[in-house]
C-alpha cells in the first residue's frame, strides 16, 4: 500500500490560525500509522512539521504537527475553501 502526501518536503504551505493565514515551508513529513480493527483499514492523518522558530498554538497545542486537511497549497485556495 502506498500513501502520498499532498505537499512535498520544503514547500511552502498555508494555514489559518486565529482567523489569520499563516505560511511555512515544510520541514518533515510523518505518514501516520496504519491499523486494521475488525477487518477495517484506518489511518492517521498525514502530518506537516514546520520549522521550531515558527510560533504557532496551533502547532504547540497539538504537538504533531498541521493535519494534511488543514494546510493549504497557496493562500489564494486557504481562501477559497472558507
Amino acid at each position: 500500500m502506498i500513501r502520498t502526501s499532498k505537499f512535498d518536503y520544503k514547500q511552502r504551505i498555508y494555514w489559518l490560525e486565529s482567523n489569520e493565514v499563516r505560511s511555512a515551508i515544510v520541514k518533515s513529513i510523518d505518514f501516520g500509522r496504519f491499523t486494521r480493527i475488525d477487518g477495517k483499514d484506518h489511518f492517521d492523518s498525514i502530518r506537516y512539521f514546520v520549522s521550531k522558530s515558527v510560533k504557532s498554538s496551533v502547532l504547540n497545542w497539538n504537538g504533531r504537527g498541521l493535519r494534511e486537511e488543514h494546510v493549504f497549497a497557496s493562500k489564494k485556495e486557504l481562501l477559497k475553501s472558507l
